[in-house]
């Protein structure tokens, strides 16, 4: 099934995320995996910073990553988007018709919307959002978008949850790797006074 096929590319990158040495460089792996196992357009990683209550872009792969990164960078938990929704609400968002979507209509007509993300925005047709969870708590969201219509069935929902785990273990994995390795290379600095 296509839902298999996916679950299995995904398990492919899995093991080449895990041993990265950092988060971000792990989650481009898994994210740029997945647009590929979906056959989708673009997509990106948001983690949640606690301290400013926002969504902060932390991976990605497409044009749409490449213009929020420079104009879209971090997203308020409580703004109008279907990111913001996603996560608040800890339930996944698929949108097959976007130019129809009230969240997407009314961040086109923001007069603070760049340019350069109207245009990417004006051509996504379809997205699919999904929560991160580490540890049982949320912990970011994963969106992925298509520049055609009617890009989320059922097959691509379920394995939006798989993505989902995945990265979830992922990002914990990671940040407990690089927690235990700042410690050894702060004994080491240490021992060696």
């Amino acid at each position: 099934s296509e839902t298999t096929r996916v679950t299995a590319e995904l398990d492919l990158a899995f093991p080449r995320a895990l041993a990265c040495e950092n988060v971000d460089l792990g989650l481009g792996i898994m994210i740029c995996a997945a647009v590929k196992a979906f056959g989708a357009d673009g997509g990106h990683i948001r983690i949640w910073d606690l301290d400013t209550s926002t969504l902060r872009l932390q991976a990605g792969v497409g044009s749409y990553y490449e213009a929020a990164r420079r104009h879209r960078a971090d997203i308020d938990t409580a703004g109008p988007s279907r990111t913001s929704e996603t996560f608040l609400r800890e339930t996944p968002a698929i949108v097959n018709l976007a130019q129809l979507d009230p969240c997407t209509v009314g961040m086109l007509g923001s007069p603070h919307m760049k340019d350069e993300l109207r245009v990417e925005l004006e051509r996504i047709q379809s997205c699919a959002n999904t929560v991160i969870y580490r540890s049982g708590r949320r912990a970011g969201t994963i969106s992925l978008h298509s520049w055609g219509p009617w890009f989320f069935h059922t097959f691509r929902e379920r394995a939006l949850g798989t993505l989902a785990q995945r990265v979830g273990f992922l990002l914990e994995h990671l940040e407990m790797d690089q927690q235990s390795r700042a410690s050894d290379k702060h004994l080491r600095f240490l021992k060696d006074i």
